[in-house]
Protein backbone atom coordinates (compact mmCIF):
# COMPACT_ATOMS: atom_id res chain seq x y z
CA UNK A 1 0.00 0.00 0.00
CA UNK A 2 0.95 3.34 -0.67
CA UNK A 3 0.59 6.29 1.89
CA UNK A 4 0.13 9.81 0.86
CA UNK A 5 -0.92 12.82 3.14
CA UNK A 6 -2.98 15.12 2.41
CA UNK A 7 -2.78 19.07 2.76
CA UNK A 8 -4.85 19.23 5.92
CA UNK A 9 -2.43 18.14 7.77
CA UNK A 10 0.12 20.75 6.94
CA UNK A 11 2.23 21.50 9.79
CA UNK A 12 1.13 19.36 11.81
CA UNK A 13 1.88 17.83 15.37
CA UNK A 14 3.98 15.85 13.33
CA UNK A 15 6.20 18.47 12.40
CA UNK A 16 9.16 17.93 14.87
CA UNK A 17 8.78 13.95 13.07
CA UNK A 18 9.20 15.61 10.01
CA UNK A 19 12.34 17.45 10.63
CA UNK A 20 13.94 14.44 11.71
CA UNK A 21 14.21 15.19 15.47
CA UNK A 22 13.23 11.68 17.42
CA UNK A 23 15.54 11.30 20.29
CA UNK A 24 18.07 8.15 19.56
CA UNK A 25 17.33 7.61 15.99
CA UNK A 26 20.29 8.73 13.94
CA UNK A 27 18.77 8.05 10.87
CA UNK A 28 16.27 10.64 11.18
CA UNK A 29 18.52 14.00 10.67
CA UNK A 30 16.89 14.82 7.66
CA UNK A 31 12.72 15.50 6.51
CA UNK A 32 14.06 13.39 3.19
CA UNK A 33 15.33 10.51 5.40
CA UNK A 34 12.96 7.36 3.89
CA UNK A 35 12.38 6.48 7.67
CA UNK A 36 11.27 9.38 8.73
CA UNK A 37 8.99 9.99 5.86
CA UNK A 38 7.45 6.76 6.25
CA UNK A 39 7.06 7.24 9.57
CA UNK A 40 4.96 10.44 9.38
CA UNK A 41 2.98 9.23 6.98
CA UNK A 42 1.75 6.29 8.54
CA UNK A 43 0.91 8.19 11.62
CA UNK A 44 -0.58 11.00 9.85
CA UNK A 45 -2.70 8.21 7.56
CA UNK A 46 -4.02 6.09 10.72
CA UNK A 47 -4.47 9.18 12.28
CA UNK A 48 -2.20 9.04 15.31
CA UNK A 49 -1.22 12.72 15.29
CA UNK A 50 -3.15 13.15 18.36
CA UNK A 51 -1.84 10.58 20.74
CA UNK A 52 1.76 11.01 19.25
CA UNK A 53 0.95 14.92 20.06
CA UNK A 54 0.77 13.73 24.06
CA UNK A 55 4.27 11.94 24.09
CA UNK A 56 6.77 14.21 26.37
CA UNK A 57 9.84 15.69 24.96
CA UNK A 58 12.85 17.41 26.28
CA UNK A 59 14.25 20.54 26.74
CA UNK A 60 15.15 20.74 22.65
CA UNK A 61 11.55 19.79 21.46
CA UNK A 62 13.23 16.45 20.61
CA UNK A 63 10.22 13.17 21.05
CA UNK A 64 11.21 10.50 23.54
CA UNK A 65 11.70 7.35 21.24
CA UNK A 66 10.54 5.13 24.34
CA UNK A 67 7.73 7.01 24.80
CA UNK A 68 6.71 7.08 21.29
CA UNK A 69 7.15 3.21 20.82
CA UNK A 70 4.85 2.92 23.80
CA UNK A 71 1.85 4.92 22.20
CA UNK A 72 1.93 2.02 19.41
CA UNK A 73 2.54 -0.79 21.54
CA UNK A 74 -0.77 0.51 23.44
CA UNK A 75 -2.73 0.65 19.76
CA UNK A 76 -1.20 -2.59 18.64
CA UNK A 77 -2.54 -3.84 22.20
CA UNK A 78 -5.86 -2.63 22.40
CA UNK A 79 -6.16 -4.24 18.38
CA UNK A 80 -6.13 -7.62 19.23
CA UNK A 81 -7.42 -7.70 23.01
CA UNK A 82 -9.38 -10.30 24.07
CA UNK A 83 -8.99 -11.94 20.46
CA UNK A 84 -8.31 -15.37 21.61
CA UNK A 85 -11.83 -15.72 22.72
CA UNK A 86 -13.22 -14.97 19.25
CA UNK A 87 -10.92 -17.13 17.27
CA UNK A 88 -11.16 -20.14 19.17
CA UNK A 89 -14.15 -21.91 17.38
CA UNK A 90 -13.34 -20.44 14.03
CA UNK A 91 -11.95 -22.43 10.81
CA UNK A 92 -7.75 -20.86 10.91
CA UNK A 93 -8.90 -19.14 7.49
CA UNK A 94 -11.19 -16.70 9.15
CA UNK A 95 -9.26 -16.57 12.10
CA UNK A 96 -6.42 -15.53 10.36
CA UNK A 97 -8.08 -13.09 7.97
CA UNK A 98 -9.73 -11.48 11.58
CA UNK A 99 -5.97 -11.42 13.44
CA UNK A 100 -4.41 -9.56 10.22
CA UNK A 101 -7.91 -7.54 9.96
CA UNK A 102 -7.30 -5.59 13.49
CA UNK A 103 -3.58 -5.57 13.08
CA UNK A 104 -3.79 -3.99 10.19
CA UNK A 105 -2.55 -1.07 10.88
CA UNK A 106 0.53 -2.10 12.56
CA UNK A 107 0.79 -4.98 9.74
CA UNK A 108 1.29 -2.18 7.19
CA UNK A 109 3.84 -0.02 9.41
CA UNK A 110 6.19 -3.40 9.45
CA UNK A 111 5.90 -3.46 5.80
CA UNK A 112 7.20 -0.17 5.67
CA UNK A 113 10.66 -1.67 5.89
CA UNK A 114 13.14 -2.18 2.94
CA UNK A 115 15.62 -4.30 2.49
CA UNK A 116 18.58 -3.51 5.00
CA UNK A 117 16.48 -1.15 7.36
CA UNK A 118 17.91 -2.75 10.30
CA UNK A 119 17.20 0.23 11.96
CA UNK A 120 13.34 -0.04 11.25
CA UNK A 121 13.27 -3.91 11.93
CA UNK A 122 14.61 -3.15 15.10
CA UNK A 123 11.78 -0.67 16.09
CA UNK A 124 8.89 -2.79 14.96
CA UNK A 125 10.31 -5.89 17.24
CA UNK A 126 10.79 -3.33 19.97
CA UNK A 127 7.08 -2.12 19.65
CA UNK A 128 6.02 -5.71 19.51
CA UNK A 129 8.36 -6.74 22.59
CA UNK A 130 6.84 -3.97 24.67
CA UNK A 131 3.25 -4.63 23.42
CA UNK A 132 4.23 -7.92 24.81
CA UNK A 133 5.42 -6.46 28.23
CA UNK A 134 3.08 -4.34 29.15
CA UNK A 135 0.07 -6.88 28.74
CA UNK A 136 1.77 -9.80 30.16
CA UNK A 137 5.28 -8.92 32.01
CA UNK A 138 6.23 -11.97 32.81
CA UNK A 139 6.87 -13.31 29.53
CA UNK A 140 9.63 -10.81 29.19
CA UNK A 141 11.65 -13.03 31.44
CA UNK A 142 11.00 -16.54 29.63
CA UNK A 143 11.62 -14.79 26.29
CA UNK A 144 14.55 -13.60 27.21
CA UNK A 145 15.83 -17.19 28.54
CA UNK A 146 14.79 -18.35 25.17
CA UNK A 147 16.55 -16.27 23.30
CA UNK A 148 19.89 -16.63 24.65
CA UNK A 149 19.86 -20.31 24.68
CA UNK A 150 18.53 -20.49 21.41
CA UNK A 151 21.40 -18.07 19.80
CA UNK A 152 24.14 -19.97 22.21
CA UNK A 153 22.80 -23.64 20.69
CA UNK A 154 22.53 -22.54 16.96
CA UNK A 155 26.34 -21.15 18.25
CA UNK A 156 27.24 -24.56 19.80
CA UNK A 157 25.93 -26.80 16.60
CA UNK A 158 28.06 -24.07 14.00
CA UNK A 159 25.21 -21.98 12.52
CA UNK A 160 25.62 -19.23 9.98
CA UNK A 161 24.95 -16.05 11.19
CA UNK A 162 21.60 -15.51 9.15
CA UNK A 163 20.28 -18.68 10.55
CA UNK A 164 21.21 -17.54 14.71
CA UNK A 165 19.55 -14.12 13.40
CA UNK A 166 16.41 -16.22 12.84
CA UNK A 167 16.44 -18.15 15.77
CA UNK A 168 16.99 -15.04 18.24
CA UNK A 169 13.73 -13.14 16.62
CA UNK A 170 11.99 -16.56 16.69
CA UNK A 171 12.77 -16.49 20.26
CA UNK A 172 11.72 -13.17 21.23
CA UNK A 173 8.54 -13.29 19.21
CA UNK A 174 7.90 -17.12 19.65
CA UNK A 175 5.15 -16.15 22.39
CA UNK A 176 4.09 -12.92 20.88
CA UNK A 177 0.36 -13.86 20.68
CA UNK A 178 -0.26 -13.82 24.35
CA UNK A 179 -1.49 -10.25 23.90
CA UNK A 180 -4.75 -11.46 22.33
CA UNK A 181 -5.06 -13.61 25.31
CA UNK A 182 -6.29 -11.89 28.16
CA UNK A 183 -3.53 -11.22 31.18
CA UNK A 184 -6.23 -12.14 33.93
CA UNK A 185 -6.34 -15.57 32.05
CA UNK A 186 -2.53 -16.20 31.74
CA UNK A 187 -1.97 -15.03 35.62
CA UNK A 188 -4.61 -17.52 36.95
CA UNK A 189 -3.09 -20.92 38.25
CA UNK A 190 -6.52 -22.94 38.25
CA UNK A 191 -8.32 -23.47 34.52
CA UNK A 192 -10.77 -25.54 33.11
CA UNK A 193 -10.83 -27.24 29.75
CA UNK A 194 -12.30 -23.76 27.71
CA UNK A 195 -10.25 -21.47 29.09
CA UNK A 196 -6.71 -23.63 28.20
CA UNK A 197 -8.30 -23.62 24.79
CA UNK A 198 -8.20 -19.75 24.99
CA UNK A 199 -4.82 -19.54 26.38
CA UNK A 200 -3.54 -22.42 23.34
CA UNK A 201 -4.99 -20.05 20.79
CA UNK A 202 -1.49 -17.73 21.61
CA UNK A 203 0.50 -19.66 18.93
CA UNK A 204 -2.24 -19.43 15.98
CA UNK A 205 -2.13 -15.65 16.91
CA UNK A 206 1.53 -15.26 16.74
CA UNK A 207 1.78 -16.88 13.44
CA UNK A 208 -1.50 -15.37 12.06
CA UNK A 209 -0.05 -11.76 12.95
CA UNK A 210 3.58 -12.41 12.20
CA UNK A 211 3.24 -14.42 8.46
CA UNK A 212 1.59 -11.40 7.38
CA UNK A 213 5.20 -9.21 7.60
CA UNK A 214 7.33 -10.32 4.84
CA UNK A 215 10.50 -10.02 6.59
CA UNK A 216 9.76 -12.53 9.30
CA UNK A 217 8.72 -15.02 6.51
CA UNK A 218 11.43 -18.00 8.09
CA UNK A 219 11.38 -16.32 11.55
CA UNK A 220 7.00 -17.56 11.62
CA UNK A 221 8.48 -21.09 9.89
CA UNK A 222 10.38 -22.02 12.99
CA UNK A 223 8.07 -20.37 15.32
CA UNK A 224 5.14 -22.38 13.73
CA UNK A 225 6.73 -25.84 14.26
CA UNK A 226 8.18 -25.34 17.46
CA UNK A 227 5.20 -26.41 19.18
CA UNK A 228 2.81 -28.98 18.93
CA UNK A 229 -0.87 -28.17 17.39
CA UNK A 230 -3.47 -29.92 15.85
CA UNK A 231 -3.33 -27.46 12.71
CA UNK A 232 0.32 -28.30 11.48
CA UNK A 233 -0.96 -30.63 9.28
CA UNK A 234 -0.34 -27.61 6.40
CA UNK A 235 -3.60 -25.41 7.02
CA UNK A 236 -1.72 -22.69 8.39
CA UNK A 237 0.19 -22.20 4.75
CA UNK A 238 3.33 -21.47 5.88
CA UNK A 239 5.43 -23.88 3.61
CA UNK A 240 7.84 -26.59 4.04
CA UNK A 241 11.20 -26.11 6.59
CA UNK A 242 14.38 -26.76 5.26
CA UNK A 243 17.03 -28.20 7.21
CA UNK A 244 18.33 -25.63 9.42
CA UNK A 245 14.79 -23.87 9.65
CA UNK A 246 13.86 -27.53 10.63
CA UNK A 247 16.59 -27.59 13.19
CA UNK A 248 16.10 -24.02 14.25
CA UNK A 249 12.35 -24.94 14.81
CA UNK A 250 13.54 -28.02 17.26
CA UNK A 251 16.25 -26.38 18.86
CA UNK A 252 13.70 -23.22 20.07
CA UNK A 253 10.85 -26.33 20.88
CA UNK A 254 13.75 -27.90 23.42
CA UNK A 255 14.98 -24.76 25.24
CA UNK A 256 10.54 -23.53 25.36
CA UNK A 257 9.91 -26.90 27.24
CA UNK A 258 13.35 -26.73 29.26
CA UNK A 259 12.67 -23.56 30.61
CA UNK A 260 9.29 -24.18 31.30
CA UNK A 261 10.55 -26.88 33.51
CA UNK A 262 13.47 -25.41 35.37
CA UNK A 263 11.49 -22.30 35.89
CA UNK A 264 9.16 -21.64 38.79
CA UNK A 265 5.36 -20.45 37.97
CA UNK A 266 2.69 -19.25 39.39
CA UNK A 267 0.73 -22.18 37.91
CA UNK A 268 2.41 -24.89 39.20
CA UNK A 269 0.28 -25.26 41.68
CA UNK A 270 -0.90 -28.80 42.91
CA UNK A 271 -4.69 -29.98 42.21
CA UNK A 272 -6.39 -31.72 39.63
CA UNK A 273 -7.53 -28.40 37.41
CA UNK A 274 -4.29 -26.56 37.48
CA UNK A 275 -2.49 -25.19 34.45
CA UNK A 276 -0.31 -28.76 34.01
CA UNK A 277 -2.96 -31.52 33.06
CA UNK A 278 -0.25 -33.66 33.99
CA UNK A 279 0.85 -33.69 37.26
CA UNK A 280 4.71 -34.65 36.90
CA UNK A 281 5.50 -31.49 35.40
CA UNK A 282 4.01 -29.14 38.60
CA UNK A 283 7.16 -29.15 39.90
CA UNK A 284 10.55 -27.44 39.56
CA UNK A 285 12.71 -29.68 37.27
CA UNK A 286 16.73 -29.59 38.01
CA UNK A 287 19.04 -28.99 35.36
CA UNK A 288 19.83 -33.04 35.03
CA UNK A 289 16.52 -33.93 35.78
CA UNK A 290 15.01 -31.87 32.55
CA UNK A 291 17.45 -33.47 30.49
CA UNK A 292 16.70 -36.63 31.29
CA UNK A 293 13.22 -36.01 30.56
CA UNK A 294 14.06 -33.96 27.59
CA UNK A 295 15.68 -37.48 26.52
CA UNK A 296 13.03 -39.40 27.25
CA UNK A 297 10.74 -37.22 25.12
CA UNK A 298 9.96 -36.49 21.37
CA UNK A 299 12.83 -34.13 21.36
CA UNK A 300 16.16 -33.74 19.49
CA UNK A 301 18.61 -35.63 20.53
CA UNK A 302 21.70 -33.51 19.01
CA UNK A 303 20.44 -30.62 19.85
CA UNK A 304 19.25 -31.66 23.72
CA UNK A 305 22.96 -32.84 23.54
CA UNK A 306 24.16 -28.96 22.36
CA UNK A 307 22.04 -27.84 25.44
CA UNK A 308 23.83 -29.39 27.84
CA UNK A 309 27.15 -28.16 26.52
CA UNK A 310 25.85 -24.54 26.87
CA UNK A 311 24.36 -24.73 30.18
CA UNK A 312 27.92 -26.39 31.24
CA UNK A 313 29.94 -23.16 29.57
CA UNK A 314 27.42 -20.85 30.86
CA UNK A 315 29.70 -18.54 32.26
CA UNK A 316 32.34 -18.57 28.79
CA UNK A 317 28.44 -17.48 26.95
CA UNK A 318 27.50 -15.11 29.19
CA UNK A 319 30.41 -13.06 29.50
CA UNK A 320 31.04 -13.26 25.83
CA UNK A 321 27.89 -12.19 24.86
CA UNK A 322 29.16 -9.46 22.30
CA UNK A 323 29.44 -12.94 19.94
CA UNK A 324 26.24 -13.70 20.46
CA UNK A 325 24.00 -10.42 19.93
CA UNK A 326 24.75 -7.16 18.96
CA UNK A 327 24.64 -4.35 21.61
CA UNK A 328 21.08 -3.19 20.34
CA UNK A 329 19.77 -6.54 20.34
CA UNK A 330 21.02 -6.84 24.32
CA UNK A 331 17.56 -5.19 26.02
CA UNK A 332 15.39 -7.42 24.25
CA UNK A 333 17.67 -10.45 25.73
CA UNK A 334 18.61 -8.65 29.13
CA UNK A 335 15.72 -9.87 31.28
CA UNK A 336 16.28 -13.61 30.67
CA UNK A 337 20.04 -13.02 31.22
CA UNK A 338 19.45 -11.61 34.71
CA UNK A 339 17.20 -14.33 35.56
CA UNK A 340 19.54 -17.53 34.37
CA UNK A 341 22.39 -15.61 36.56
CA UNK A 342 19.92 -15.76 39.67
CA UNK A 343 18.89 -18.66 39.33
CA UNK A 344 22.01 -20.79 39.73
CA UNK A 345 22.00 -22.38 36.34
CA UNK A 346 24.84 -20.07 35.03
CA UNK A 347 27.44 -19.02 37.92
CA UNK A 348 25.93 -19.19 41.33
CA UNK A 349 25.61 -22.87 42.39
CA UNK A 350 23.01 -22.13 45.74
CA UNK A 351 21.78 -19.43 47.17
CA UNK A 352 23.82 -18.74 50.67
CA UNK A 353 22.87 -18.00 54.48
CA UNK A 354 19.37 -17.22 54.09
CA UNK A 355 19.67 -14.62 57.07
CA UNK A 356 21.61 -11.91 55.11
CA UNK A 357 19.48 -8.74 54.44
CA UNK A 358 21.00 -7.36 51.52
CA UNK A 359 18.19 -7.69 49.40
CA UNK A 360 18.45 -4.71 46.93
CA UNK A 361 21.95 -6.04 45.85
CA UNK A 362 20.97 -9.75 46.09
CA UNK A 363 18.82 -8.67 43.46
CA UNK A 364 20.91 -6.16 41.77
CA UNK A 365 23.88 -9.44 41.72
CA UNK A 366 23.72 -10.57 38.17
CA UNK A 367 23.42 -7.39 36.95
CA UNK A 368 27.07 -6.25 38.90
CA UNK A 369 28.22 -9.86 38.58
CA UNK A 370 28.23 -9.16 34.50
CA UNK A 371 29.72 -6.00 35.00
CA UNK A 372 32.84 -6.95 37.28
CA UNK A 373 34.52 -8.93 34.84
CA UNK A 374 34.75 -11.62 37.47
CA UNK A 375 34.87 -15.15 35.65
CA UNK A 376 35.96 -16.91 38.39
CA UNK A 377 32.80 -18.58 40.32
CA UNK A 378 31.85 -17.99 43.77
CA UNK A 379 30.13 -20.41 46.60
CA UNK A 380 26.47 -18.21 45.83
CA UNK A 381 25.35 -14.65 45.50
CA UNK A 382 26.08 -13.85 49.00
CA UNK A 383 29.53 -14.66 48.29
CA UNK A 384 29.78 -12.67 45.40
CA UNK A 385 28.33 -9.73 47.49
CA UNK A 386 31.10 -9.78 50.16
CA UNK A 387 33.02 -9.85 47.38
CA UNK A 388 31.64 -6.36 46.19
CA UNK A 389 31.82 -4.98 49.94
CA UNK A 390 35.26 -6.06 50.20
CA UNK A 391 36.27 -4.82 46.85
CA UNK A 392 35.05 -0.80 47.45
CA UNK A 393 36.50 -1.07 51.37
CA UNK A 394 39.73 -1.78 49.83
CA UNK A 395 39.91 0.68 47.21
CA UNK A 396 38.52 3.07 49.97
CA UNK A 397 41.58 1.87 52.19
CA UNK A 398 44.33 2.55 49.25
CA UNK A 399 42.78 5.97 48.67
CA UNK A 400 42.97 7.11 52.37
CA UNK A 401 38.91 7.51 52.75
CA UNK A 402 38.37 4.75 54.77
CA UNK A 403 37.31 6.83 57.53
CA UNK A 404 34.79 8.65 55.71
CA UNK A 405 33.66 5.63 53.78
CA UNK A 406 32.84 4.23 57.18
CA UNK A 407 31.25 7.10 58.64
CA UNK A 408 28.96 7.80 55.37
CA UNK A 409 27.72 4.23 55.12
CA UNK A 410 27.20 4.31 58.79
CA UNK A 411 24.92 7.13 58.75
CA UNK A 412 23.16 6.41 55.82
CA UNK A 413 22.76 3.00 57.17
CA UNK A 414 20.98 4.63 60.18
CA UNK A 415 18.23 6.42 57.89
CA UNK A 416 17.87 4.07 55.82
CA UNK A 417 18.93 1.03 55.05
CA UNK A 418 18.30 0.22 51.67
CA UNK A 419 19.84 3.67 50.53
CA UNK A 420 23.27 2.34 52.11
CA UNK A 421 23.05 -0.96 49.41
CA UNK A 422 22.34 1.32 46.41
CA UNK A 423 25.51 3.72 47.39
CA UNK A 424 27.64 -0.12 47.63
CA UNK A 425 25.92 -0.52 44.17
CA UNK A 426 26.83 3.02 42.85
CA UNK A 427 30.46 2.79 44.33
CA UNK A 428 31.19 -0.37 42.25
CA UNK A 429 29.87 0.98 39.17
CA UNK A 430 32.29 4.31 39.89
CA UNK A 431 35.23 1.79 39.83
CA UNK A 432 34.05 0.09 36.54
CA UNK A 433 33.81 4.01 35.44
CA UNK A 434 37.50 4.98 37.07
CA UNK A 435 38.75 1.83 35.54
CA UNK A 436 37.85 2.92 31.56
CA UNK A 437 38.35 6.54 31.73
CA UNK A 438 41.31 7.00 33.90
CA UNK A 439 38.92 9.39 36.16
CA UNK A 440 38.51 9.01 40.18
CA UNK A 441 34.55 9.21 40.50
CA UNK A 442 34.78 6.85 43.13
CA UNK A 443 36.69 9.04 45.33
CA UNK A 444 34.41 12.22 44.03
CA UNK A 445 31.15 10.29 45.62
CA UNK A 446 32.84 9.52 49.00
CA UNK A 447 34.08 12.89 49.58
CA UNK A 448 30.53 14.43 48.54
CA UNK A 449 28.32 11.93 50.41
CA UNK A 450 30.18 12.27 53.46
CA UNK A 451 30.24 15.93 53.64
CA UNK A 452 26.42 15.05 53.48
CA UNK A 453 26.38 12.34 56.12
CA UNK A 454 24.65 14.45 59.24
CA UNK A 455 21.56 15.21 57.45
CA UNK A 456 20.24 13.15 55.12
CA UNK A 457 18.57 15.34 52.93
CA UNK A 458 16.68 15.08 49.72
CA UNK A 459 19.71 15.94 48.03
CA UNK A 460 21.71 13.02 49.44
CA UNK A 461 18.63 10.57 48.35
CA UNK A 462 19.29 12.00 45.06
CA UNK A 463 22.33 11.78 44.81
CA UNK A 464 22.13 8.30 45.90
CA UNK A 465 19.09 6.97 44.23
CA UNK A 466 20.73 8.11 40.77
CA UNK A 467 23.65 5.78 41.48
CA UNK A 468 20.73 2.73 40.83
CA UNK A 469 20.43 2.41 37.28
CA UNK A 470 17.85 0.14 36.44
CA UNK A 471 15.94 -0.58 33.50
CA UNK A 472 12.58 0.23 35.38
CA UNK A 473 13.91 3.41 36.14
CA UNK A 474 15.76 4.90 33.13
CA UNK A 475 15.92 2.13 30.01
CA UNK A 476 17.46 4.48 27.47
CA UNK A 477 20.19 4.98 30.22
CA UNK A 478 20.38 1.40 31.40
CA UNK A 479 21.42 -0.15 28.53
CA UNK A 480 23.38 2.07 26.88
CA UNK A 481 25.44 2.02 30.01
CA UNK A 482 25.48 -2.03 30.13
CA UNK A 483 26.01 -1.95 26.36
CA UNK A 484 28.60 0.38 26.68
CA UNK A 485 30.39 -1.71 29.39
CA UNK A 486 29.91 -5.15 27.72
CA UNK A 487 31.08 -4.08 24.38
CA UNK A 488 34.16 -2.66 25.32
CA UNK A 489 33.76 1.23 24.06
CA UNK A 490 34.68 4.24 25.74
CA UNK A 491 31.49 5.09 28.40
CA UNK A 492 32.71 9.06 28.56
CA UNK A 493 30.49 9.02 25.75
CA UNK A 494 27.59 8.21 27.95
CA UNK A 495 25.36 11.25 28.74
CA UNK A 496 25.25 11.65 32.96
CA UNK A 497 25.70 8.26 33.58
CA UNK A 498 29.33 7.51 31.67
CA UNK A 499 32.83 9.10 32.48
CA UNK A 500 33.46 12.70 31.90
CA UNK A 501 30.01 13.56 32.05
CA UNK A 502 29.09 11.91 34.90
CA UNK A 503 32.51 13.27 36.89
CA UNK A 504 31.56 16.89 36.03
CA UNK A 505 28.30 16.77 37.63
CA UNK A 506 29.98 15.01 40.76
CA UNK A 507 32.86 18.45 40.62
CA UNK A 508 29.66 20.59 40.50
CA UNK A 509 28.44 19.49 43.22
CA UNK A 510 31.61 19.20 45.32
CA UNK A 511 32.51 22.86 44.39
CA UNK A 512 28.89 23.85 45.48
CA UNK A 513 29.25 22.00 48.83
CA UNK A 514 32.60 24.17 49.46
CA UNK A 515 35.07 20.82 49.05
CA UNK A 516 37.11 21.93 45.99
CA UNK A 517 39.55 24.51 46.26
CA UNK A 518 40.39 27.11 43.25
Amino acid sequence: MTFSVSMKYGRSRLAVLASGRLKGMPALEKIETSWTNRFKNYVAFHGLDNAISKISRDSRGMINKNNLIRVLADELNQSLSLISFETEKMPPHKARELVSSRAKDFIELANLSQKGDQEFVRFVIDVLLRADAIHFPDNSVHCGVVTFYVAAIAKEMGFEERFITWGKTSGVLHDIGKIGVPTELLQKTVIGENEKVSIDQHLLISIYLLQEIRWLRNVVKIISHHHPHPLFNGDLNIGKLGGKIYTLAQILRVVDVYDGLTSKRKYKTEGPHTRLFDQRLVKVFTHSEAIEELRNGPYDHDVVDALERVVEKGEEYIFNIKDLFERSEIKFVWPGIEHLIGKNILPFKGTGKSHREEFWLINRAPFLWLISGQKKGFDDVLAFIDYVKQTIVLTAYEKNLLTEFNEMTGAVRKQWMELADVLYEGLFRALNIDSRTGLDTFSSLIKLLHFYREDISALTVKIVDSLALTPEKDESAFFEWLALRLYGENTVSVDVYGGHAFNDLLLKLLWDAGLLKE
